[in-house]
């Protein structure tokens, strides 16, 4: 019984190896999933910051899901239901580089909706919001590692490489910018150019009165002068 794997030896003819996802025996496999919005069937943009397929892990009967996270440094909490209780999914590899993390948890049931809670910070928008969302995974395309792939017509974006759009929201801060209002520095230069002209003015002004009081003394002493002289003469 051959689940996790084929017996192709590079070729492309033989068909793909049928898992039995009510009898799986333990090993890894793929598994492709859609992250939907709380009690929807509508994808959750959470969705767009996983990446398809899924490590499907089975061990001693448990299940447990690796999924790789994108655009990892806003995800801050990746919480998954177990037991009835949420616990943080463990965190197997972080890459800084490319901004993603591998997170591992553990799945009771892969045929029902597994409950999550992501918590996205994005401090340079003021965005700071916890989601409740739910992962349901697709038993039916479940296959060896590096043989499951997610069919594009349903997620178009399930490349990692494929940037990551910023959430849309309401409530967004606005980030203060440089007002570079053209009118407003035409007027604030024409103000100052006017108040350089009337320092200038006012400076001349000051400078020509000036001169004209040491002209009047100038010509007071010689006044003086030629008077003492002829009374010295006389």
């Amino acid at each position: 019984d051959n689940q996790g794997g084929n017996n192709n030896q590079g070729g492309n003819n033989t068909p793909k190896v049928i898992v039995d996802p009510k009898n799986l025996v333990d090993g890894q496999y793929d598994i492709t999933f859609k992250v939907l919005k709380d009690k929807t069937e509508e994808l959750s943009k959470m969705h767009d910051y996983t990446v398809n397929p899924a490590k499907l892990i089975v061990k001693d009967g448990k299940k447990y899901i690796e999924m790789t996270l994108k655009n990892s440094a806003w995800i801050t909490k990746f919480q998954t239901e177990n037991n009835s209780l949420f616990a943080d999914a463990k965190v197997v590899s972080e890459d800084k580089n490319t901004n993603t993390r591998v997170v591992q948890f553990e799945v009771e049931d892969l045929f029902k909706k597994l409950n999550a809670k992501v918590k996205v910070d994005i401090d340079e928008m003021n965005y700071h919001h916890f989601y409740d969302v739910q992962i349901q995974f697709d038993t039916n395309n479940i296959g060896a590692v590096g043989t499951i792939k997610e069919d594009p017509k349903k997620d178009p974006k399930n490349d990692p490489k494929n940037p990551v759009t910023t959430p849309k929201v309401d409530n967004v801060k606005t980030v203060g910018t440089p007002d570079f209002n053209r009118n407003a520095d035409d007027k604030k230069k024409k103000e100052d150019t006017k108040n350089d002209s009337k320092k200038e003015k006012n400076s001349k002004t000051a400078d020509t009165a000036q001169l004209g009081l040491y002209m009047v003394l100038l010509l007071g002493s010689l006044a003086l002068l030629v008077r003492k002289y002829r009374a010295g003469r006389l």
